[in-house]
């Protein structure tokens, strides 16, 4: 081949060359948000752990609504009403785990 037929080659100059990107920083959490999640995290903690157990005591029974619609009782107190309600218990109490966790690592990032 001839040097007419050979491609132009790149000037040293403009060839790039990797490169590096430096690792992504979390901001660090304001004072006032880490309070915020303290308190959704215990709010949560107190109100999933009540979700969770209250609808199989038998003070469940024994409700002042139900001197109003004795109807509905025999649907309060069905087993899968119950459990619907523990399992709106056991997601209050996955929440407040994660907002836990959340705000440790706030720290572990400082």
């Amino acid at each position: 081949m001839t040097a007419e037929n050979s491609p132009p080659e790149a000037p040293v100059s403009q060839v790039s060359s990797p490169t590096l990107v430096p690792p992504r920083v979390k901001p660090k959490m304001a004072w006032g948000r880490r309070i915020e999640k303290i308190v959704l995290a215990l709010f949560c903690l107190e109100v999933g752990g009540f979700l969770l157990i209250f609808p199989w005591v038998p003070q469940w029974g024994d409700n002042y609504f139900f001197t109003f619609a004795e109807q509905m009782r025999p649907f309060f107190m069905s087993p899968y009403f119950r459990g619907a309600v523990s399992g709106l218990g056991a997601l209050n109490l996955y929440l407040a785990i994660v907002e836990s966790v959340d705000f440790l690592g706030s720290f572990l990032d400082s």
